[in-house]
């Protein structure tokens, strides 16, 4: 995750907003737990993805709508949440809410990313398959971290 955020630093010259990278951990580690529960991790991650964009469009602001959407993702989706499960996603989606994303902005960002990379002579194609196991393999030392940390 920290060489993540340098990449990101030294590509774009910022600093990333401490609040957006605490949101992006928080991410990874409900996505991380909800597919260590059985899902489907792509069934996760889409579900996660829709929810993101229903509130970076303001689709869903307030907690009933976030609640409503988390009930109806888990139906289109077919995954069965507890309500501990639940309860995370809520507080993620209310702290998304909270840091006030823009969907345009972050489509434009990411744009911007994978052109450099593309500038760079990077295969992106290869690239992106490897990041899928390395992002597997962040959620696993994350989820032994604190594992171990509370055993």
């Amino acid at each position: 995750m920290i060489g993540v955020i340098e990449a990101y630093s030294v590509m774009t010259g910022k600093e990333p907003d401490q609040d957006n990278v605490d949101a992006a951990f928080n991410e990874m580690v409900v996505t991380g737990e909800i597919e260590e529960s059985g899902e489907e991790p792509e069934q996760v991650e889409g579900m996660i993805a829709n929810l993101k964009e229903q509130v970076a469009s303001g689709e869903i602001s307030t907690q009933k709508e976030m609640e409503d959407a988390i009930d109806q993702a888990q139906q289109q989706f077919e995954i069965t949440l507890t309500p501990e499960q639940q309860q995370q996603l809520l507080e993620l989606l209310q702290k998304l809410d909270s840091i006030d994303l823009n969907l345009e902005d972050l489509k434009q960002q990411a744009q911007n990313i994978y052109d450099k990379l593309s500038d760079m002579g990077l295969d992106m194609d290869s690239l992106k398959e490897e990041a899928g196991g390395f992002f597997s393999r962040i959620f696993q030392a994350i989820k032994d971290f604190f594992t171990n940390l509370f055993s």
